[in-house]
């Protein structure tokens, strides 16, 4: 890119002249534009003067300081055109509710921030998250309007101008929050993790948030070692399903609640399943002794059932996510106490059991080491995604309705486009 300062200079033109050299350049076209509306905004003034034509220097740059505007014209090779804003579907959250609220809609997405890379999305992933961000409670959240979608996978789309780590066309994965469920949008280049080309991008696409938690949870959440009983609410979710998988592969045995007519899915994998209303995993894990570790994704009363089957040698209640409202359509709640609470009771003095509370973020060192981890695990068969339901952007409305019914384990996909720039 080349900048030319007007005007003068040593080697300055008059409007004139400049103009018809960019005429000669079909490269020029933007200049051109600039300069036509700066010649009619200067008409009248004393004109800039080629060097035959240059007046004493003094006389010149006093001039110059003095006098004359100064207007800088990005000249741009070929190649170098910045492409346009572009024109973008969308599922929108215009205002907090019921799944009414949900809606699809265009917009305009501007060309990236220097720092930021525009990316087209291929596959985002729907979950928890999305129901407690549309119900406008879930912790520190934006507030509407917004678009949800918490993961994607895409290609590169355009770089700003600083983005230098990814080519166009190369597959990456965003823990992005918001916006992943649209066809094109800016995200910062350093949150931008490589994709492996082959793997399946609806089963990649659970393991950067959904697979990344279970991950965690099961090598960092607590400690799991070989004939530790291990109890999971919501076995047949995404995350559950994972931190089974995860619980396994260290010798654990896995208990844990899970849709009755999920159960021999769960029975498959591994692990003993429960109905999480009737109650009977309580006293069925109380008389076995207790689980040594229990990770409770639903919070509010089921914190208090999980916390009275914990072992009574070493127990440990690990919270996360929020979802029981949610799941059983009641009045949506916030947690932000409900973890206090939670916290709080793992600090009494003398008492045999830990309590905690985990999330992910993308800033966390462990974040993007852990997320290629699981990627080669996915590209060398070590893992395998269940896939319970894949939605096209424009069902996503439809997806928010029918949240938590229907049979099905594992990660639920949103299909965004097609594959190919």
């Amino acid at each position: 890119m080349r900048t030319c300062g007007l005007p003068p200079a040593a080697d300055a033109l008059s409007i004139d002249q400049l103009m018809l050299r960019l005429h000669e350049n079909d490269q020029g076209l933007q200049s051109r534009n600039v300069l036509e509306k700066y010649k009619e905004r200067v008409k009248g003034r004393p004109q800039w003067h080629t060097p035959s034509q240059q007046q004493p220097a003094s006389e010149s740059n006093n001039k110059s300081n003095t006098n004359s505007p100064h207007i800088d014209i990005q000249v741009l090779s070929l190649g170098q055109q910045p492409k346009m804003s572009l024109t973008i579907r969308k599922v929108l959250i215009p205002t907090h509710g019921d799944p009414s609220v949900v809606t699809l809609t265009t917009s305009t997405l501007p060309n990236p921030s220097s720092s930021e890379v525009q990316l087209k999305t291929l596959y985002s992933s729907m979950g928890g998250s999305d129901i407690l961000m549309r119900q406008g409670i879930y912790p520190l959240q934006q507030k509407a309007p917004l678009t949800p979608g918490y993961t994607l996978i895409g290609r590169v789309y355009k770089n700003g101008s600083r983005a230098k780590k990814f080519n166009e066309g190369t597959l990456v994965a965003c823990l992005c929050v918001y916006n992943g469920q649209a066809t094109y949008s800016n995200q910062p280049e350093k949150h931008l993790v490589r994709v492996p080309e082959g793997v399946d991008l609806q089963q990649a696409v659970a393991l950067v948030l959904d697979w990344s938690t279970a991950y965690g949870l099961a090598y960092r959440g607590a400690e799991i070692t070989p004939g530790k009983r291990v109890f999971i609410h919501g076995l047949s979710g995404s995350v559950g399903y994972a931190l089974l998988t995860f619980c396994k592969k260290q010798g654990a045995s896995v208990y844990g609640t899970a849709a009755a007519h999920n159960h021999a899915a769960v029975r498959e994998a591994g692990a003993t399943p429960f109905v999480y209303t009737d109650k009977e995993w309580m006293g069925v894990m109380k008389a076995m002794g207790g689980a040594h570790v229990v990770y409770d994704a639903l919070g509010f009363a089921s914190w208090d059932e999980s916390w009275s089957i914990l072992s009574s040698d070493e127990g440990h209640l690990v919270g996360y996510g929020g979802n029981l409202n949610s799941l059983n359509g009641d009045k949506p709640r916030g947690n932000k106490l409900q973890i206090a609470k939670l916290l709080a009771k793992g600090m009494v003095p003398f008492c045999p059991y830990r309590t905690s509370f985990f999330y992910i973020d993308r800033d966390q060192k462990t974040y993007k080491p852990n997320l290629e981890a699981l990627f080669e695990m996915l590209a060398k068969g070590e893992i395998k995604v269940p896939v319970r339901k894949v939605w096209r952007l424009e069902e996503v409305p439809e997806a928010h309705r029918v949240w938590a019914k229907g049979p099905g384990v594992g990660v639920v996909v949103v299909k965004v486009a097609e594959d190919g720039m």
